[in-house]
């Protein structure tokens, strides 16, 4: 976002931005559901969905500390009345997934990055109470944005609609 601001780049990509700075418009592309991923050998690996409680006492695999995903995976945790205990961290989604295949833990993972990479070994279960992370871009105001981020945006909206409508 500093990088925005300071004219470095016309255009970012966010999830779960916080309130946008003066001058920078942010737009929704979509919604992406967060699905708990268990090891497939989990006990309640089978189920049709479960709740984000039912996890409570287990051992948590997710994002870094302060990132938007952990801040998510907080709130969400707060709601069912507890604090994750996150035992292992990455910064990619496709290594936190092969860590739940492992056996370390659990983790909150979102819809696209299953799409990407479902590594053998982990089982995605609905959450009986979604949780969603919105997927935005962030762009100076109109009028001070260049063309061409106008037109990406443009296209970005058209992806952001054809995936949700994908399901």
């Amino acid at each position: 976002m500093a990088r925005l601001r300071a004219g470095e780049v016309d255009l970012i990509l966010t999830a779960d931005a916080e309130q946008p700075p003066d001058g920078v418009e942010v737009v929704t592309l979509l919604e992406d559901p967060l699905y708990a991923v268990l090891p497939s050998s989990h006990p309640l690996a089978g189920r049709e969905q479960i709740g984000l409680e039912e996890l409570a006492s287990g051992t948590w695999v997710d994002t870094p500390s302060g990132s938007d995903a952990r801040r998510l995976l907080l709130a969400a945790c707060a709601r069912a009345g507890f604090i994750p205990r996150v035992a292992f961290e990455s910064d990619e989604y496709l290594t936190i997934q092969q860590l739940v295949a492992a056996g370390v833990g659990v983790a909150l993972v979102p819809r696209l990055a299953r799409r990407s990479s479902s590594p053998p070994g982990t089982t995605a279960v609905p959450l009986a109470s979604p949780v969603v992370r919105r997927v935005m871009a962030a762009l100076p105001a109109a009028e001070f944005r260049a063309p061409p981020a106008g037109v990406m945006l443009e296209v970005l909206r058209e992806v952001g609609a054809a995936v949700s409508a994908e399901g």
